[in-house]
């Protein structure tokens, strides 16, 4: 993705970003990235924490179903540099 990014091609890196949203590997990835972190034990705005496996799960299929239903009206952010 990044080096999509790097050569300029927009379209290409879309795609990417969502292909990585919509993967279970990626939304997997981003839950434990959330609950693996010091803040992982503070609620978010939804004042849910994901403290178990069977959460966990759940957060993940919610994700997905929360991007299906809003996948259509989806726009990719722009990449974050680092």
């Amino acid at each position: 993705m990044v080096a999509a990014y790097r050569d300029g091609n927009i379209k290409e890196t879309h795609r990417l970003q969502k292909k990585l949203i919509m993967s279970f590997e990626g939304r997997s990835l981003a839950v434990r990235k959330v609950t693996s972190n010091e803040g992982g034990k503070t609620p978010g705005i939804d004042n849910i924490t994901w403290h178990n496996p069977y959460l966990k799960y759940n957060a993940i299929i919610g994700l997905r179903t929360t991007l299906l239903t809003k996948f259509t009206t989806y726009k990719a952010h722009r990449i974050k540099r680092v």
